[in-house]
């Protein structure tokens, strides 16, 4: 496996950060090619008016792609605003709606 590979929000002006997650989540998680990207629509919809903190740290093993994602609350979509090529593969998308954790 290759290294892994950190990008955060911390050192992003607070007014700057959600768009730069959306970044984030296309080019590491996604790895959405440029082409799509200018056909894509993306929102990222906080759930709390707090400051938003996002932190995504991803490695390759093969051609597949790891990814841990540590964020605020939030609901990232994304869609395809037209069509230009019917074979163009689908595009998934992460909806985490509650995370709690164990306390032991």
């Amino acid at each position: 496996m290759s290294d892994l590979v950190c990008v955060s929000t911390d050192q992003i002006v607070h007014s700057d950060r959600l768009m730069k997650w959306k970044e984030f989540m296309s080019d590491h998680l996604g790895r959405t090619p440029d082409y799509i990207k200018r056909l894509e629509s993306t929102f990222v919809d906080p759930l709390h008016n707090n400051n938003f903190q996002g932190r995504l740290e991803y490695g390759d093993l093969g051609q597949l792609r790891f990814c841990r994602v540590t964020a605020s609350a939030h609901r990232f979509s994304r869609h395809l605003s037209k069509a230009v090529d019917p074979r163009l593969p689908l595009l998934g998308g992460i909806d985490v709606r509650h995370v709690a954790s164990a306390v032991p």
